[in-house]
């Protein structure tokens, strides 16, 4: 029986990052940190980051997952803004006309090369590119992979069981289509992070059947907005978004991560007051889009 921390999406915020491990430090014991991904990009304390992640070792095991920011720091796509100039002729000098286009290539993991953001996010991760170090480079090639096998029937991926770096777990059907895929048949289980939400979708196990050789869920999973949820293994199938420590989106300005324990199936949201105002300049003083400061006041 174990209890663990489940942090995600720190996107290079030291600030908050700081605050989430004092506050590991002096809480309840946990046997193990699960880091979801998505350690660097808008905010510009990368560097950072890694460093106290590294420090944090020191008194508990970490494994991390590969976040799709992380992926791209790492060259297994570009971050592209469809409205900026040079990243549209990049486009069409690859092959890739049209949005659809775009899209489609998207959409297949096994063929993506560019990943459509929004300008600010393409700018920070530009940047970050520029000043990560080399060391933190090798801490990312070296330590992130696609999926974790937690415990036996508990997964921990960045995006969803199906694209664990880049889908998002936006609605119920997104959720159903991963209670669904083969990634998800013998897990119980599924923490997950990229969209900043902190929510729970749970499906009961009676409504998840075998098919024409598929797996088809019955009814749409359930959606959990508590902070605190006792999850059913025998009855049901759960996915878990465990929020965000760097940049919450859930209009909760307090970073978030997630504790649990498999003695009593016990999973709980945390937040965490931490200096807002100092994230925020160090994102100005990077010269970041102003926008990337202001939401971390309004954590969205």
């Amino acid at each position: 029986m174990s209890t663990y921390a489940l942090i995600s999406d720190i996107h290079g915020n030291i600030d908050a990052l700081r605050a989430v491990a004092e506050d590991l430090e002096h809480g309840p014991p946990i046997d193990e940190i699960i880091c979801l991904g998505d350690i660097i990009g808008y905010c510009p304390a990368s560097n950072e980051v890694i460093d106290l992640l590294r420090s944090m070792e020191e008194g508990c095991r970490i494994r991390y997952n590969l976040g799709s920011h992380d992926g791209a720091a790492l060259g297994a796509y570009q971050f592209v803004d469809m409205n900026n100039a040079a990243d549209a002729e990049a486009l069409r000098a690859a092959g890739l006309e049209t949005e659809a286009a775009v899209a489609a290539e998207y959409f297949d993991a096994e063929k993506r090369r560019f990943v459509p953001v929004r300008a600010e996010a393409r700018d920070a991760m530009k940047w970050t590119l520029e000043h990560l170090s080399d060391e933190s480079l090798e801490f990312l090639r070296q330590r992130l992979q696609p999926v974790i096998q937690i415990a036996p029937g508990i997964l921990s991926v960045h995006g969803s069981p199906r694209d664990p770096a880049c889908e998002y777990v936006r609605d119920s059907g997104y959720a159903a289509r991963c209670f669904e895929s083969p990634a998800m048949a013998s897990a119980w289980l599924c923490f997950v992070g990229h969209t900043h939400l902190p929510v729970v979708w749970r499906l009961r196990r009676a409504d998840l059947v075998e098919m024409a050789g598929n797996r088809v869920c019955m009814k749409q999973p359930g959606l959990e907005l508590a902070d605190w949820v006792e999850l059913n293994r025998t009855a049901c199938r759960y996915i878990v978004n465990v929020g965000s420590v760097g940049q919450p989106r859930d209009h909760d300005r307090r970073a978030c991560y997630g504790r649990f324990s498999t003695k009593e199936d016990v999973f709980a949201h945390v937040r965490v007051e931490y200096d807002v105002d100092a994230a925020a300049a160090r994102v100005r003083a990077a010269g970041f889009s102003e926008r990337l400061a202001e939401r971390l006041y309004q954590g969205e």
